[in-house]
C-alpha cells in the first residue's frame, strides 16, 4: 500500500466543509485517498464559491495520480490535478455556467479554463485551479467551431 502526504492538515477540516464529500475528490477507480492529496485552500475556495452560486458543483475530476493523468487524452503533463491543486466542474445550462463562473472568480480563482462540450447542448466542464506556478490565465477549449473564444470571454467579462 501506498503511503501518501496528506495536504490537509486540519483534522476537522472535512466538518467544516458544506457542500462536499472527500469521495468527490477522488480519481475515478481511485484507492479511496485522492482526496488526502487535496489542496485545503482549493477545498475551501470551492465550498465558498459553491454558496455563493447556490447550485451544485459536480466534481467530474480532482485527485489523479502521474499515472492516471498520464493515460488521458488531452492532459498536460505536470497539470495541478497531480498534486491536488485542480478540479473540473461539470455544468449544464447556460445560467448554472454563469453563477459557477460568477462564484468562482468571486472567491478569487484566477487559473480558470473553459471547455465547451456542446454549444447545443449547453453544456461543458470548468477547470479551475490554484496553482501560482502555472501562467495566471483563462484558456477555451471549444468543441464547436461555431463558438468563438471571442463570444466565450464577452460573455465571462459580462458578469455582473
Amino acid at each position: 500500500m501506498m503511503k501518501y502526504f496528506t495536504k490537509v492538515k486540519n483534522k476537522n477540516f472535512w466538518a467544516e466543509i458544506k457542500h462536499f464529500q472527500p469521495h468527490e475528490f477522488d480519481e475515478e477507480k481511485g484507492d479511496g485517498t485522492g482526496f488526502e492529496q487535496m489542496d485545503e485552500d482549493l477545498i475551501r475556495r470551492l465550498d465558498k464559491a459553491r454558496s455563493i452560486a447556490g447550485v451544485p458543483f459536480q466534481i467530474t475530476s480532482g485527485y489523479r495520480t502521474p499515472l492516471k493523468n498520464s493515460q488521458l487524452e488531452g492532459a498536460v503533463k505536470g497539470s495541478a490535478h497531480t498534486v491536488g491543486k485542480a478540479v473540473d466542474i461539470r455544468w449544464i445550462g447556460r445560467e448554472n455556467y454563469f453563477k459557477i463562473l460568477n462564484a468562482l472568480k468571486q472567491v478569487g480563482f484566477i487559473r480558470i479554463g473553459h471547455y465547451i462540450w456542446s454549444e447545443k447542448e449547453n453544456r461543458g466542464t470548468i477547470h479551475v485551479d490554484n496553482s501560482t506556478i502555472k501562467p495566471q490565465v483563462q484558456w477555451y477549449n471549444l468543441a464547436s467551431t461555431k463558438t468563438t473564444k471571442t463570444n466565450w470571454e464577452q460573455r465571462f467579462n459580462n458578469i455582473a
